[in-house]
């Protein structure tokens, strides 16, 4: 019988058996490497404390089929334990690690050395630790720990989710006959991941602890964030625009944390601020009816569940499309007419052709594609921009300075507006 105080939760079929065996057909083609263990003070082989095969360089941002089929479901899932284990939302921000392992167990392998996720200073920042088990082990080959007195069989596609402490320690159980996948990572507090370089640093010269500057939040969705994703400072320039630029009609491509930014500057375009110094001229027989049209793949019921976005949906300003963004445009334009707004956040060059290609002249005005710089230099999603455009729009490359990839934003403004 479950221990129901454990805070061990076993979500089982959170990832499909054909993604489990598409992210092991991807194990099995990479040359492996040894697993390590360690600290800050250096790391090493042990087989004799952990006994595996990982594949190396694995992190979210990276943008594989893998952290996208992973990365999905923890944040579905991760939103399910908050809401079970009270309190982890009125702790310090945190969010998914961007670096996570996968690992390959050969028949007699396994982390036999009995440990913790948050054993030592270097590793303090982890809040909770995740796995997904790829494949069926029948033979063992699941997880002891050791405070519980309970194994968690490895069954493919099952999630288990706990905490990082030492409450919790743990080991593999070994199968003698018989390999294992896992997939295993973090959650861990944002700001002592590789992300606090590009925070903002407080005001030295103020002797005021609580100046207003001393201790800026560079999240204001953190729920929603996506570690690597580069969006932590899009949100707020989004919101910007639309309320600088005051679209009816936008359209996102892919749901995140821009979305309730998004919402907001639309939102907040209702209740205009009055300085003095509006046109009169704008305002006669003036009308705002503001709409925000958002495609994203994931499912409404798996969105739901994500906090703050049911209100999201269930807003009279906005209207979620399920599934894939290729094929809708006509249809889209007959309800809506052209977009005066446009937010595109999906896939690489070839999601960025069918855009262009499909829904070009049904947009007009403003649109916004990121991510097309890299390491300071335009990637191959501006060349296709810049290839396929129509007519002769302007084009400004807003680029971080401070940032590999996922730092840019390209901003095409179209001279001709076709009425609906």
């Amino acid at each position: 019988m479950k221990n129901e105080m454990d805070f061990i939760e076993i979500y089982d079929g959170a990832l499909s058996s054909d993604k489990c065996k598409e992210i092991i057909d991807y194990v099995d083609r990479i040359d492996l490497v040894p697993g390590i263990i360690g600290d800050g003070a250096g790391y090493v082989v042990d087989r004799t404390a952990k006994d595996d095969w990982e594949v190396p360089d694995t992190f979210f941002n990276n943008e594989t089929f893998v952290g996208n089929y992973i990365s999905k479901i923890l944040f579905e899932y991760v939103r399910t334990y908050v809401g079970t284990h009270l309190y982890l939302d009125r702790i310090g921000t945190w969010g998914l690690e961007n670096r996570y392992n996968l690992q390959k167990y050969n028949p007699g392998q396994g982390y036999h050395y009995m440990h913790c996720e948050n054993d030592t200073k270097e590793r303090s920042h982890r809040v909770l630790a995740w796995m997904v088990y790829l494949n069926d082990v029948e033979d063992n080959g699941g997880t002891y720990f050791h405070s519980y007195d309970k194994v968690v069989d490895a069954k493919q596609g099952r999630l288990l989710i706990w905490p990082a402490h030492w409450t919790h320690h743990h080991r593999g159980v070994v199968s003698e006959t018989q390999t294992k996948y896992i997939a295993t990572g973090w959650f861990s507090f944002i700001e002592n991941q590789e992300a606090e370089e590009v925070y903002l640093t407080p005001v030295k010269d103020s002797t005021d602890e609580n100046n207003l500057f001393q201790k800026p939040n560079p999240l204001e969705y953190p729920l929603h964030y996506r570690p690597g994703m580069g969006t932590e400072n899009v949100g707020g320039f989004l919101r910007s625009m639309v309320m600088m630029l005051r679209p009816k009609r936008i359209l996102e491509i892919g749901a995140g944390y821009t979305t309730p930014f998004l919402l907001e500057g639309l939102v907040n375009n209702e209740r205009v601020f009055d300085d003095g110094n509006l046109s009169e001229s704008y305002f006669k027989d003036y009308t705002y009816d503001g709409k925000l049209v958002v495609i994203d793949n994931q499912s409404l019921g798996e969105l739901t569940r994500v906090e703050g976005m049911k209100d999201i949906i269930d807003s009279r300003y906005t209207e979620f499309i399920e599934g894939n963004f290729e094929g809708k445009a006509e249809e889209l334009y007959k309800k809506y007419g052209q977009f005066d707004f446009v937010w595109f956040d999906c896939g690489g060059p070839e999601e960025y052709l069918h855009f262009i290609q499909e829904y070009w002249e049904y947009c007009s005005h403003y649109i916004f594609f990121h991510f097309t710089y890299r390491d300071g230099k335009p990637n191959s999603n501006h060349k296709i921009i810049r290839d396929n455009i129509k007519g002769n729009p302007v084009i400004i490359d807003i680029v971080e300075p401070h940032k590999k990839r996922q730092g840019s934003i390209t901003l095409v403004k179209k001279h001709i507006v076709r009425d609906h």
